[in-house]
């Protein structure tokens, strides 16, 4: 296959092969092949995406995340992807992490927002979904067993308050022609 033909059809070849019952085996054996090159692009959904292909993603998302439990970097790739591509499902496997480890070093390490974002006019809005969403998961992570996470989560918060003060100080500055 020539790449000018893979640039064509590329996009309707993976999702062919989401639709497919063996699929996502195969779709396995690839994102092995490209979990160092951040091969992300399978994930990728736009307006032609079915439903059933948004499911079955999030499918092979969760048995990834099962059986690779002990793999940190595959499960910081893994969250990566999900930030990127399923924010709104960013909680639920969250949970789904914690039901099998509650390693709190493990958790540390898995990116709990995409690794880059872009937007135009202030960025508080967006600072203000990330606080936002980190109060939502400390309300929902209980327990004893997880007050670590919630202090972590904490700490996140308070960090992402004290930068959203830091940014309205700056955008003011910006807007004043003071700066």
């Amino acid at each position: 296959m020539n790449i000018r033909f893979l640039k064509i059809h590329g996009k309707w070849i993976i999702m062919w092969i989401w639709c497919k019952l063996h699929g996502i085996n195969i779709l396995c054996d690839v994102y092995g092949f490209m979990i160092e090159d951040r091969g992300a692009v399978i994930f990728a959904n736009s307006q032609d995406t079915s439903d059933f292909i948004k499911q079955r993603k999030l499918q092979w998302i969760k048995s990834y995340i099962g059986k690779h439990i002990e793999d940190i970097h595959n499960l910081e790739t893994v969250f990566e992807v999900i930030a990127t591509f399923f924010p709104s499902e960013r909680k639920t496997f969250l949970l789904e992490l914690i039901g099998y480890t509650k390693d709190i070093e493990l958790f540390k390490g898995i990116p709990l927002f995409p690794s880059s974002a872009s937007w135009s006019g202030s960025e508080v809005p967006l600072i203000d979904k990330k606080i936002e969403f980190l109060c939502d998961l400390i309300s929902s992570f209980r327990g004893v067993d997880l007050i670590e996470h919630r202090a972590f989560l904490k700490e996140e918060k308070d960090f992402f308050e004290c930068y959203k003060q830091n940014v309205l100080v700056r955008e003011y500055l910006e807007n004043s022609d003071i700066a």
